[in-house]
Parts: C-alpha cells; sequence; structure tokens
C-alpha cells in the first residue's frame, strides 16, 4: 500500500490530463514522462534497493547508511537533472513542458528513496503515510490546475512546485527526526554505484520495455496524437502491474533479510504471480473498450485496441517481477544484468529497424522480449533455494 499510495496517485494523475487535455497535448507529456521515467531510473538505478538491502540487514545503523546512500542519490539527481535540461534545450517538443516534467519527475523519484528508510525497517505504515501524504498533495494541485483550465505548461510547473515542496518537507523532517542522518559522501561511490545498479533491475525493468516503446512512438513517428492514444494504453497496462509491483516490493526486505527463501516458499509465490498476472490480463481483454471509456470517456477509444494488444503483456511480467526480485535479494547481480538488460538492448534495436514500415508490429516485438526477459530469470530463479546471499 506504500508502494500503491504513491504509484496509484500517479495512475490517477494520468486519468485526470488524459480527460483534460486533447490527444496531441497530452503527447507531449506522455513523450517526456515516459523518456524522464527512464533517464531518471537509469541514473539512480539500483540505490533505492541496494539501500533498502542494505539497510535491512544493517538496520541498527540506518542513519548512517541512509548518509551515505543519499549523497549517492543526490549525485545522480544532478546527472539526470543535466539531461533533462539538455532534452527541454534541444527543440525537439515544447521546451516548459519538457523541463518541468523532468524537474517534477526528479523531486518525487528523491522523494521516494527518501521513503524507502521506512521499507528498510519494515516500519512500513510509515512510508505508506509520507507516500500518500505526498500524492494528496501532488494530485490536489494537479486537479486543481486542470479544474481552472491552466495551460499545459503551467500546469505542469505547478506539479514541480508541489515535488519540490514535498522533497525539501521529507528531507527537513528526517535531518530532524533521524539519529545519524546528515552527508556523508562514501569512498570509492563510483564502485558503489555500480555494484548497486543491478538490484534496481527488477522494478523497473518491465515498465522500461513500454516506455521505450511510447519514446519511440513519439521521436519515430513525429504524430503526438498517436503517441497519446497508444501512451493511455500503456498507463492502464502498467497501472495493473502495480499489483505484482506492490507485492515484490513488500517482499523484497524480507528476502533480502533472510538470504537464501526456501525453495517450496518461492515456488508457491512464483506461481501466485503468475496467476495474478493471468487475471489482470483476462481482465483487460474482457472489456478493453469499457475500460478505456470509463478511464479516459470518448476522445480515447483509439487506444482500446492497443490495450487489448499490450493485455498479455501482463500474462508475462507479473511472474518476471518477482523471479527478479529474488535473484536480487540473493544478490545474484550478474545474472540479473544478463536478463534484463540485453532485452532492453534488443527491444530499442528492434524498434529502430521496426517501426518505420510497421509501427503495430513494436507490441508483439515488445511482449516477445518480455517473455525472454521473464523466462531467463525464472529459470536462474533457482527454486531450491540453494544460493546463499551474496555480499
Amino acid at each position: 500500500m506504500a508502494e500503491a499510495a504513491a504509484r496509484f496517485g500517479n495512475v490517477l494523475l494520468q486519468i485526470l490530463l488524459i480527460r483534460a487535455l486533447a490527444p496531441a497535448r497530452y503527447g507531449v507529456f506522455a513523450y517526456a514522462y515516459s523518456l524522464f521515467l527512464v533517464v531518471i531510473s537509469l541514473t539512480s538505478l539500483g540505490i533505492a534497493e541496494s539501500f533498502i538491502r542494505e539497510g535491512a540487514i544493517r538496520r541498527e545503523r540506518i542513519g548512517p547508511v541512509l548518509s551515505e546512500y543519499f549523497s549517492l542519490r543526490a549525485v545522480s539527481a544532478v546527472a539526470a537533472a543535466a539531461v533533462i535540461v539538455a532534452v527541454s534545450a534541444s527543440g525537439s517538443a515544447p521546451a516548459p513542458v519538457i523541463l518541468a516534467v523532468g524537474l517534477y519527475l526528479l523531486f518525487r523519484s528523491v522523494t521516494a528513496f527518501l521513503a524507502t528508510v521506512f521499507r528498510a525497517r519494515e516500519v512500513i505504515w510509515k512510508e505508506f503515510a509520507l507516500r500518500l501524504a505526498e500524492t494528496l498533495v501532488i494530485v490536489s494541485v494537479g486537479a486543481a490546475a486542470l479544474a481552472l483550465r491552466w495551460s499545459l505548461a503551467t500546469v505542469v510547473w505547478a506539479l514541480a512546485a508541489a515535488g519540490a515542496a514535498c522533497l525539501a518537507a521529507a528531507v527537513g523532517g528526517f535531518r530532524a527526526l533521524l539519529p545519524g542522518f546528515s552527508w556523508s559522501f562514501p569512498k570509492g561511490a563510483l564502485r558503489r554505484i555500480a555494484a548497486a545498479a543491478p538490484y534496481g533491475l527488477p522494478a523497473v525493468a518491465g515498465g522500461w520495455l513500454l516506455r521505450i516503446d511510447v519514446v519511440c512512438f513519439q521521436q519515430l513517428g513525429r504524430d503526438a496524437e498517436r503517441t497519446a492514444y497508444f501512451a493511455a494504453a500503456v498507463n492502464l497496462v502498467l497501472g495493473a502491474a502495480l499489483v505484482p509491483a506492490m507485492a515484490a516490493a513488500g517482499i523484497y526486505p524480507t528476502l533480502s533479510r533472510r538470504g537464501s527463501a526456501g525453495g517450496a516458499g518461492v515456488g508457491r509465490l512464483l506461481l501466485a504471480f503468475a496467476a495474478a498476472g493471468a487475471a489482470m490480463t483476462a481482465l483487460l481483454l474482457s472489456a478493453p473498450g469499457t475500460i478505456v471509456r470509463l478511464a479516459y470517456g470518448g476522445r480515447y477509444g483509439a487506444s482500446a485496441e492497443w490495450l487489448s494488444a499490450l493485455a498479455p503483456f501482463l500474462l508475462v511480467l507479473s511472474p518476471g517481477i518477482f523471479a527478479a526480485t529474488v535473484l536480487a535479494s540473493r544478490g545474484r547481480t550478474a545474472v540479473l544484468s544478463a536478463v534484463l538488460l540485453a532485452p532492453l538492448a534488443g527491444l530499442a534495436i528492434s524498434n529502430v529497424l521496426l517501426f518505420p514500415r510497421h509501427p503495430g508490429g513494436v507490441v508483439p516485438v515488445t511482449i516477445a522480449w518480455e517473455t525472454l526477459a521473464s523466462g531467463l530469470a525464472v529459470l536462474f530463479c533457482d527454486l531450491s533455494g540453494s544460493h546463499s546471499e551474496a555480499r
């Protein structure tokens, strides 16, 4: 629920934007949103997950541990900000909108990192309270801005300002209430960032595949309206994917603390995640037109066809998320990198080659790459639990 408080807030905000904006205007927002989600998660890859893992193991020294990882997260935020500014200055889309969307996502991502201290300590109701409070502020500001019919640029700048205020409040609160939390830049920072990166892959790899598709729709197709219809369907699929993502996030600290989990227990959980993916796929396929109409209204009816095509993605994504989480909890970083990064590279190359001639073929290719990634993750998950924790 802590994860849901923020992520469902993002889904709700997307629904409000889609209902308020014409497809061509929302397409610009969707492009920037997808691009910068990938950029920010790439520059901060694994820092939060590595902190959760180490914090769960060294719970008695959580303040100093957070200090070191927060400094790494701040450096990664600066790197992401540089990319955001460069992209917004490129002139490929309205610069104020692009810049504001990037800053909004950046501020929220750093607040989300701070909140994970409660997950590492397994006092997750406090993380839920923090993420819920932030989400209420963000969604309220967005809803008010849209109700006042502000321009898209003004709306996203209001969201960025709200995100910055929430981040400032979170930093102030942690500095005041958490013993040992201060700025502490660790030795060998680059080495630690490289070592941490694979731990972030389970949470983002599946979403990256679809977000890369959205970026390709805009960059290769140059049609903001078509990008909007596709991105609207992606939002619903990734909204459904929050169910396995939240469950895996809740299990991760315990798996990390225990090291190698029992094989039978992991096997049963894997089947449960597979069943959840099948159920969500069946739900989306049962009435895609109705789901799109209920979420977005009548203007986005073209998204129903994309939703039908994308729904099977959940069938393979759900067990893949859990298998990758098990690999991360056991410290099998080399396997994680191999099984999750190779499909991402393959998808990017496939899109460049395929999109100009057959844009609709992007979806089955994306599902095929996710099937490969999830299948390899399950294969190497080692349901016997024989692998001990790698420190």
